[in-house]
């Protein structure tokens, strides 16, 4: 069930309004997968999958050239936080949350990025994020995107 349990990233709730992007990409047997959800952190107890301005997106099978896992996480930011900047125009605060460590680290420049696979997704990101005026990407744990995102 979606975000059944937000207790669980009670950590990201602060005093200002914060946007809340959670995203998760993979491969199963039968393909790609890439889901991401928007929260505002000021209406924890409202319903905003189906809101005028918020929605989840949840891509299943998804007919994307990737290759791997690493590739589909990438994607799966990439669409997030190109629907929220063309939603916002990159005003607000933004967190940023997968369970992906290597993405979360090379995007913040802690790793190289050294596969030509990831090169590009990693441009794409960091040209994403210029645009943000105030935007952090961190790494959680997979049991809090599996409790929001359902998988």
């Amino acid at each position: 069930m979606l975000y059944n349990n937000l207790n669980l990233v009670k950590g990201v709730v602060v005093r200002e309004q914060v946007l809340l992007l959670v995203c998760d990409g993979g491969l199963n047997g039968e393909g790609a997968y890439i889901s991401y959800v928007i929260f505002n952190t000021n209406s924890w107890k409202q319903k905003i999958v189906r809101d005028d301005w918020f929605e989840v997106h949840r891509l299943s099978k998804c007919h994307i050239n990737v290759e791997t896992s690493n590739q589909a996480e990438y994607v799966a930011m990439i669409m997030g936080l190109e629907w929220l900047y063309n939603k916002t125009k990159g005003r607000g605060k933004v967190e940023v949350r997968t369970d992906s460590k290597l993405v979360v680290n090379q995007i913040n420049g802690i790793y190289r990025v050294e596969s030509e696979n990831l090169i590009r997704h990693n441009l794409k990101i960091l040209d994403i994020l210029s645009r943000f005026e105030n935007i952090n990407i961190r790494w959680w744990p997979r049991k809090f995107s599996k409790n929001i995102l359902g998988h």
